[in-house]
């Protein structure tokens, strides 16, 4: 049998206090344990163990997964969460807190598994009255898709607005994990907005969730994030821009010589038809991309056109 003595910060009628966790563990025969129900009043403490399970102990960690289905990793933060062990504490609960709860860890095989151990339940106060048409409010500041050079020297900030009902607890996710603000290159400001900072990796490429949370609902909004390998901005090989000179009801075909990624002038025209098509579909006169796998294609069939509007026109 083992002791292990904690103090957990805490605060009793506006006065801090310091609460003392004993947690005893017990060496027993590890065995699969079943999810479990568990009611909790709002404001009162839990205690999670995932020593029960059948899971390497130095491994293993707590997922918690709401009932809308977003699943982070629970974290200690000394002041409401706790670990020990495989034994962790959660003090002041709300409804926030429900949810399923899972151990993930490494198994005697070494092989990684999650399991679930209980689905909790926190009722809210019976005096608590929630206004309808409360629940949070995500609005971004910056464009849904944001491109960042890899070698930029500069802060990216993601700012957000959150409205609706408080208090209103905000969490920002990348993939299934948690951005706790305690990353090296990440965190959160006051604002709650994230700022990424350099040296930027094509690993922070990808999408990036925040949700936020109040005592009525919870709502989640993302935004994608593309990391550039350069800062150049070329021009793609095999797109040429086409541009004629012509009535909108006018089209153009152009030599193969346009091909070669020069820019489209008076001299480059071959014919001007009117009412004719490239494709079988109508065409208007205007800005047209032609990319390199459509390349060869398109050139055949501008020859073969040309050749039959010429012999139309009398020029063949």
């Amino acid at each position: 049998m083992k002791l292990d003595f904690f103090l957990l910060p805490h605060r009793c009628n506006g006065l801090p206090v310091f609460l003392l966790v004993i947690s005893i563990f017990i060496s027993t025969t590890k065995a699969q344990v079943s999810r479990q129900v568990r009611e909790s009043e709002q404001g009162s403490s839990i205690i999670l163990n995932c020593n029960d399970v059948s899971l390497q102990n130095t491994s293993v960690s707590l997922l918690h997964k709401t009932p809308e289905g977003v699943q982070y990793e629970v974290l200690p933060d000394k002041t409401r969460i706790a670990k020990i062990g495989g034994v962790f504490h959660i003090l002041d609960l709300s409804p926030l807190d429900s949810g399923t709860y899972s151990c993930k860890g490494l198994d005697e095989k070494g092989v990684q598994k999650t399991i679930e151990i209980a689905e909790l339940v926190v009722k809210r106060h019976a005096a608590d009255k929630i206004p309808p048409g409360s629940k949070p409010y995500i609005k971004f500041k910056t464009p849904p898709l944001i491109t960042i050079p890899i070698q930029s020297p500069n802060l990216t900030v993601i700012g957000i607005e959150v409205k609706g009902l408080r208090p209103v607890q905000v969490r920002w996710l990348k993939g299934d994990m948690e951005v706790d603000g305690q990353q090296r290159r990440f965190y959160i400001n006051e604002a709650m907005d994230l700022v990424l900072s350099p040296p930027y990796s094509l690993s922070d490429s990808g999408s990036y969730e925040v949700m936020a949370c109040n005592l009525v609902a919870c709502t989640m909004r993302g935004i994608q994030v593309y990391i550039q390998k350069s800062k150049e901005k070329r021009k793609p090989k095999g797109v040429v821009r086409c541009i004629s000179f012509l009535d909108i009801d006018e089209f153009v075909f152009l030599t193969e010589s346009i091909f070669a990624g020069t820019w489209v002038t008076r001299e480059n025209l071959l014919f001007a038809l009117g009412a004719a098509t490239l494709t079988g579909i109508a065409i208007p006169a205007g800005v047209i991309l032609v990319t390199k796998w459509k390349r060869e294609k398109l050139a055949r069939r501008l020859e073969r056109e040309s050749k039959k509007v010429a012999k139309q026109m009398g020029r063949g």
